[in-house]
């Protein structure tokens, strides 16, 4: 993929000379700082099943507790998640975590994301990670 322009808040934008993009956030007491936005990927021409290609694949539902280091690498427990063939969901799992680099995720590792909203009438962002209890 390809960064266009860097996400930032006024001050940011007038310190570097870029466009300002809303990137402002905090909660409620706070003063507004630099934030996050929303991250968008492209649909690809495959379902689910297709990009899955006969593979089963762990839909994870909720997550909760995940961090990561400057390196880039992930690791988060899961606390709800199902298996599935990409048609159907097809059991709950066990608890379990999940991790990887987050450059390998959007890189080597990502399959793609769904043309089809096949499960929880969403699409579905396909990356391999490692899994374990």
């Amino acid at each position: 993929g390809v960064i266009l322009k860097p996400y930032t808040d006024k001050k940011r934008a007038q310190d570097f000379a870029f466009e300002a993009t809303g990137s402002a956030g905090g909660g409620y007491d706070d003063v507004p700082s630099l934030g996050y936005s929303d991250l968008s990927i492209l649909p690809s021409e495959k379902t689910l099943q297709e990009i899955l290609q006969g593979e089963y694949g762990i839909m994870v539902i909720m997550a909760s507790g995940g961090d990561y280091t400057p390196e880039g690498n992930f690791a988060t427990p899961v606390q709800m998640s199902y298996l599935t063939d990409g048609k159907r969901l097809l059991g709950r799992l066990p608890e379990l975590n999940i991790s990887g680099n987050l450059y390998e995720i959007f890189g080597n590792d990502f399959l793609g994301v769904s043309k089809d909203k096949a499960l929880m009438g969403e699409r579905a962002l396909v990356v391999r990670m490692k899994c374990y209890r």
